[in-house]
């Protein structure tokens, strides 16, 4: 008969099993970076206030065209208003909102 072939030695039977390798330390992932993939960099900025002159344009833009838009589509008899009668109002208008940005810009 032939020999059998050699083997390991085996760990002795009293006491615990050994402990498995230690696995590597993992890596902290990198902090997200601003652009396509992260949060848009709009809004991550702090909100701010409204500024006034902005509301009163916009205030004024949807009063003209709730205005046209009841006159011309719904066919509403609304008085009629010549360029005359309004362009000192809108030169007070315009007035009034340079004079807002600026008070806005030193605040």
């Amino acid at each position: 008969m032939t020999d059998p072939p050699p083997t390991k030695p085996h760990a002795p039977l009293s006491g615990t099993p050994p402990a498995p390798p230690a696995a590597p330390p993992i890596a902290p992932a990198p902090p997200p970076q601003p652009g396509w993939h992260g949060e848009p960099a709009r809004a991550r900025k702090t909100r701010q206030a409204p500024n006034p002159s902005d509301l009163v344009l916009g205030l004024a833009l949807l009063a003209v065209g709730i205005w046209f838009f009841a006159d011309v589509t719904l066919r509403l008899d609304l008085p009629a208003v010549t360029w005359g009668d309004i362009w000192p109002l809108v030169l007070m208008v315009i007035g009034g909102l340079i004079v807002l940005r600026g008070i806005g810009r030193r605040a």
